[in-house]
This record gives structure tokens, sequence and C-alpha cells, in this order.
């Protein structure tokens, strides 16, 4: 069964609204329908199949429909063989890249908020859709992680933006060994450490509420 997602198939009179959720639920059908099939029982339709995800990534400030897009991609690195997805992964490493950074900035404006004691109706927070996408970003990438190498061989050339290396670059200065800091942090390095970064705030903020509360008369 093949899923179209022409123009044509859309009322003219539709709301934007209503277009993304039908586009989102036919990329969530396309997702269900290669899930449910053989292996490579689609690899004739790549092509077009490529080309209708970036149609819909081309649609700004639309986070249900990236967040199928992700899925698609999930379901494809999971019943496509690496050799017939090697065209895939251009446009899955950049729009990753995109995703992950827009949440690092998020994560540094909610972090400087929390700071600054702002946190009632930040203009930084996300609503449920941005999360969604968030989340979409973070399971395709714990995905080619947990997947053998063997399976991904295309995504090892990447692998080192996200992760980092398996070992840390030393440097002998003298009779003592000095870790040389790396030109280029990983995403989600970057990201972790933001993370202790508030979850130290957090715990910092409780241990001054519990101190100030035992000292109330």
């Amino acid at each position: 069964t093949r899923v179209m997602m022409s123009q044509s198939g859309l009322n003219l009179f539709t709301s934007s609204d209503v277009e993304m959720a039908q586009r989102a639920r036919l990329l969530k059908r396309l997702g269900f329908a290669i899930f449910s099939s053989p292996v490579d029982q689609y690899e004739p339709f790549l092509p077009e199949i490529q080309e209708r995800l970036s149609e819909c990534l081309r649609i700004v400030m639309a986070p249900p429909v990236h967040v199928q897009v992700f899925l698609c991609w999930r379901v494809l690195l999971v019943r496509m063989s690496a050799n017939n997805l090697t065209a895939f992964w251009p446009v899955i490493i950049s729009e990753l890249i995109q995703v992950l950074l827009q949440m690092e900035q998020d994560l540094v404006t909610a972090c400087k908020q929390y700071i600054r004691g702002k946190r009632k109706g930040a203009k930084g927070e996300r609503q449920d859709p941005w999360l969604t996408l968030y989340l979409a970003a973070c399971k395709l990438v714990d995905l080619v992680l947990a997947l053998p190498a063997s399976n991904l061989p295309q995504f090892q050339l990447y692998q080192w933006a996200f992760v980092g290396e398996q070992t840390q670059r030393r440097r002998l200065i003298g009779s003592s060994t000095t870790v040389v800091p790396p030109d280029f942090e990983p995403y989600l390095v970057r990201m972790a450490n933001i993370l202790d970064q508030v979850c130290h705030l957090c715990r910092a903020t409780v241990l001054f509420l519990s101190h100030t509360s035992s000292f109330t008369p």
C-alpha cells in the first residue's frame, strides 16, 4: 500500500494545523506499513520515501510533522539494509544536529533563567510539541548508538560528533600526564554538562530552602 502525500489530496481551504495533522498521520501510517513488512520490501520505493520525508522537513515550525519524520527514520534503520540507506544519512545527521543545537540553546536559557529566579512565564521554555520533537531526536540517537556498528557502518563516520572518542587524548608535560581538552565537544556531552549544572542548582536550592524552613519560628 502506497501512502501518498500530494498537495492535491489536501483541501484548499484546510487550515494549516489540520494539514500538518494530516501529514503527521500519513507519516505515522507509512512508518507502520514499513515496520510491519519484511526487511527491504520497500527498497524500490526508497527514493520516493526520501523525497516525501525531505518535503515534510522543509515545512518550518511543524514539530508534529518532524516528529513523525524521525519515527520513519527509526523504522527505516531497523527494516532496511544499511547499504540501502546511504543517501539518507546526510539529511539525518543534519536534522539531528539542528534539533540538538536548539535543545542545547533551550537548556542554557532555562539554566540562566533558573539562576535569575525567573522560572514562571519564561519565554525560553518550550511547549509540548517542541518537547516531543526533542524526545524524538533523542530516541533516534539512542537507537543508532544501541544498534551494532556492523548494522550502521555509515553512522560510525559521524559518531564522534555526538558522543566523542572512546579514548582521551593525553600529552606528556615533564613527568606528569595532562589531559588535553578536545577542540570540539560532542553535542550529547555538552548537554549532559548543562543538565549536571541544572541538577546541581536544584540540589543547592532544595538544601537552601530546607535550612531556611528549619530556622523559621
